[in-house]
């Protein structure tokens, strides 16, 4: 389930500290990514999402538009992939597929989530 999310919010060198901390970006690899985007292009176009497992486990999503990539965090694990704008789905390089609730993405599914995407 969807709990929170920022979509396209532009991170700069003045904001990042700010957004890493608001945002609570546990994942290193996320932070990583984020800050040495900021530190090369002087900005970042980010989105984030908050969501809950089964089980009550939050996860989240950071995708970096700049780069068409994305870190999922499922709990303390955390797994970097290809980002598909259009269908707003993250692969895996084992192939599995996860929308912005981190649903699995069935083979045929088109993707859409509960921000409405049709």
């Amino acid at each position: 389930m969807l709990q929170d999310y920022w979509e396209k919010l532009k991170v700069t060198p003045q904001n990042l500290g700010q957004i890493v901390k608001k945002a609570n970006l546990t994942g290193q690899e996320p932070r990583r990514v984020l800050e040495n985007l900021v530190a090369e292009k002087e900005e970042a176009v980010i989105s984030y999402y908050t969501f809950s497992q089964l089980g009550g486990q939050k996860g989240e999503l950071t995708v970096f538009h700049d780069l068409g990539r994305a870190a999922i965090r499922f709990g303390d694990t955390t797994h970097m992939g290809d980002w598909d704008e259009m269908f707003e789905v993250i692969t895996l390089p084992g192939g599995e597929k996860y929308n912005v609730d981190g649903k699995p993405v069935e083979h045929d599914d088109d993707g859409a989530c509960t921000l409405g995407n049709i």
